[in-house]
């Protein structure tokens, strides 16, 4: 079961006439939202920009015009404060190949002061990584560095927490683990979570839908 985000939810994110182009072809113009807290899915057609939304809130890529405004009033992707406060990794980022397992699992925790390690590891451990803490970051399956940075989102205590595809690559007990976290997440009250996926979880009571425009 899925559905709108309940009135009473405080908003953690705002969007604001949002506009990005690649080499001149839209993907937004004018476009505006608001995340409130709990669990949101950024939902459309492929190639509507779900992945590049969640690239602009991360400040990876520029916003070129229009303005976000996470609560506590920052407005600034690319500033320190915005970067503590919004929680985004790629795990296709071959900067951390040479990283021990557990060492870039934990080095979260240097981002976003709000990180649980305890929790970090429980979430590992419950994705099966266990035995895999020891090793280099290059040694992990897609479907593993997956799992580790899921851990890490999970437990970094961000106000905004950004998700890309997260079923992809997992076993069927993972995908338990993880629909388990995702409800916890869409009963947060202080929280958000926002995530870009191409079906959005009938098992999740909750979802805040969040709809992106139609492909130009």
């Amino acid at each position: 079961m899925t559905g709108q985000a309940t009135t009473d939810r405080g908003w953690i994110l705002e969007v604001c006439q949002l506009g990005f182009a690649y080499d001149q072809h839209p993907v937004f113009e004018n476009w505006s939202a608001v995340v409130p807290s709990g669990l949101s899915f950024a939902c459309g057609e492929e190639g509507c920009g779900k992945s590049t939304l969640l690239r602009l809130l991360a400040g990876v890529l520029p916003v070129q015009a229009g303005g976000l405004r996470l609560r506590g009033g920052l407005e600034d992707p690319s500033a320190s404060a915005w970067q503590s406060a919004v929680f985004w990794a790629d795990p296709r980022d071959e900067r951390q190949d040479r990283l021990n397992v557990l060492a870039c699992l934990l080095g979260h925790g240097q981002r976003h002061p709000g990180f649980d390690e305890a929790l970090a590891r429980d979430i590992a451990r419950a994705l099966g990584l266990a035995e895999h803490l020891d090793k280099s970051m290059f040694m992990l399956s897609t479907g593993s560095r997956r799992k580790l940075l899921l851990s890490a989102a999970f437990a970094s205590g961000a106000a905004l927490t950004l998700i890309d595809e997260p079923f992809a690559g997992l076993d069927r007990a993972s995908t338990g683990v993880l629909l388990e976290l995702l409800q916890d997440a869409a009963e947060h009250p202080s929280r958000a979570w926002l995530v870009a996926d191409h079906v959005v979880p009938e098992e999740i009571v909750g979802i805040n839908r969040l709809e992106l425009p139609p492909t130009r």
